[in-house]
C-alpha cells in the first residue's frame, strides 16, 4: 500500500514536471503507446519499491529504533528518552497506587507501557522503547527471554493467538514502511524541485515530509496492541513449550524463572571446550 501511494503520487504530481528530461523522456514515450503499457510501467515501479522496502525492513527498524543513529545524536536522544521514562514511571506508580480509577491517569498508565521497566533497557527513540518494552515483558516476570525462544513460542501457541500477533505486527510494519516511503518521496520531490525549479514538486515534498511524523506516531501507538498480543502468546505458550522441550512446568514461580533462565542459558552456551555444563545440570531437575 505505501508503495502504491508513493509511486502514484509521484506519477501524478511530480513526473509531469520532468517528463521531457532525460531519462524520464524514455518512460514518457513508452507510456504514450497505450494504457496497458502505462499501467505496466507503473506496476513495475510499485513492485520494485515494494520488494526493496521488504528487504530493507530490518535496517529501517534499526534506524527508527535508534540503533543505527550516529553516536552523538543517539546519546542526545537517549537522554531525552530517559527523562520521559522517569515521568512514565511516576505515572505507573500513581496508577498502581490508585488502581487507575482516574481516566486521565489510566491513559498515562497505558502510555507508560510503551516504555521498558528497567532503566538499562531505555532506547533513544519512542519506537525503540515501545518494542523494547514488548521484548522484555516476560524476562522479569517469568525469566523467559521471548526473543530467544520466539519461534518455539509461536509453534506452541494457539492458532488464534498467533494470528493476532501476525495482524498486530503487520499494522506496525505498515506504518514503519509508510515512514520510509514518505521520506523517499520527500527526497525525490526536493531533488526534482531543485532540478526542474518546480513549486509543485516542492509542495508535494513538504507534504510527504509532514506525513512522516503521523506515520511514526501511528507505528508507536500500534506497538501497544502488538505488545498485548505478544503477552497472550507468552501466557498461553509457556506450558506447552515446556512440555514440548521435555520439561515439567514448576508450580512455584521462582522455580519457573530458574527453568526458563536455564533454558535460555543452555541455548546461548558456548560449544566445545567452553561448554558451560551448569545450565544442563540445572535443567536435569526439571526433566519430565
Amino acid at each position: 500500500m505505501p508503495s502504491v501511494v508513493t509511486v502514484g503520487t509521484f506519477a501524478v504530481f511530480v513526473f509531469p514536471e520532468v517528463e521531457s528530461r532525460w531519462p524520464f523522456d524514455a518512460i514518457r514515450n513508452a507510456a504514450m503507446l497505450n494504457v496497458p503499457t502505462e499501467l505496466g510501467i507503473i506496476s513495475f515501479f510499485i513492485l520494485i519499491l515494494a520488494v526493496l522496502s521488504a528487504h530493507m525492513q530490518v535496517p529501517i527498524y534499526r534506524l527508527l529504533e535508534g540503533y543505527a543513529l550516529p553516536r552523538i545524536l543517539r546519546r542526545r536522544l537517549h537522554l531525552q528518552q530517559l527523562k520521559r521514562w522517569r515521568t512514565m514511571q511516576v505515572f505507573r506508580r500513581l496508577a498502581s497506587r490508585h488502581h487507575a480509577r482516574n481516566s486521565e491517569l489510566l491513559l498515562k498508565f497505558e502510555q507508560s507501557l510503551l516504555y521498558p521497566d528497567n532503566r538499562d533497557d531505555v532506547q533513544p527513540t519512542r519506537l525503540g522503547n515501545a518494542l523494547r518494552a514488548m521484548e522484555t515483558y516476560a524476562v522479569p516476570r517469568f525469566g523467559l527471554d521471548s526473543q530467544t525462544l520466539w519461534y518455539e513460542l509461536v509453534a506452541c501457541a494457539p492458532a488464534r493467538v498467533v494470528k493476532d500477533v501476525e495482524e498486530t505486527r503487520a499494522t506496525v510494519d505498515l506504518f514503519v514502511s509508510a515512514v520510509m516511503h514518505f521520506s523517499l518521496l520527500a527526497v525525490a520531490c526536493f531533488v526534482v524541485a531543485i532540478w526542474a525549479r518546480s513549486w509543485q514538486a516542492l509542495v508535494v515534498g513538504l507534504l510527504a515530509l509532514f506525513l512522516t511524523k503521523p506515520a511514526y506516531n501511528a507505528a508507536v501507538r500500534n506497538v501497544g496492541d502488538y505488545r498485548f498480543a505478544t503477552q497472550a502468546l507468552i501466557h498461553t505458550a509457556r506450558k506447552p513449550l515446556a512440555e514440548q522441550l521435555g520439561f515439567r512446568l514448576p508450580r512455584k514461580m521462582a522455580e519457573e524463572r530458574t527453568l526458563w533462565r536455564s533454558i535460555v542459558g543452555f541455548v546461548y552456551h558456548r560449544q566445545g571446550d567452553d561448554f558451560d555444563s551448569s545450565y544442563a545440570e540445572e535443567l536435569d531437575r526439571f526433566r519430565a
